[in-house]
């Protein structure tokens, strides 16, 4: 038997669904492909809020998400050495994170 499930949703930008500023936030996006899709859709909470990121970032998309990140003024503060495909960033001094 093959069954093939088909399933309509809406979707709509994080820019859309929170209104955050001056916060810290965390990111963990593992969207299988659709990464840099996610990040412009959040381009306003990016700018606006201290974030950690953790991306799973496919290698299609590996330039034009690096871009952004660098225009919104990410830098990449370590990978994932055993896979070597997720990605850490933040736009402020983790230097100042305490767990």
């Amino acid at each position: 038997m093959n069954a093939v499930i088909k399933e309509t949703s809406e979707i709509d930008l994080l820019d859309n669904l929170f209104d955050f500023n001056s916060k810290f936030l965390v990111f963990k996006i593992d969207t299988e492909g659709s990464e840099y899709e996610v990040l412009k859709g959040a381009k306003k909470l990016l700018s606006n809020n201290k974030c950690f990121l953790q991306i799973e970032i496919k290698k299609d998309n590996f330039v034009n998400t690096i871009d952004l990140l660098s225009t919104l003024e990410f830098n990449q503060v370590s990978i994932n050495e055993v896979n070597k495909t997720d990605y850490f960033f933040s736009n402020f001094d983790i230097d100042k994170i305490k767990v």
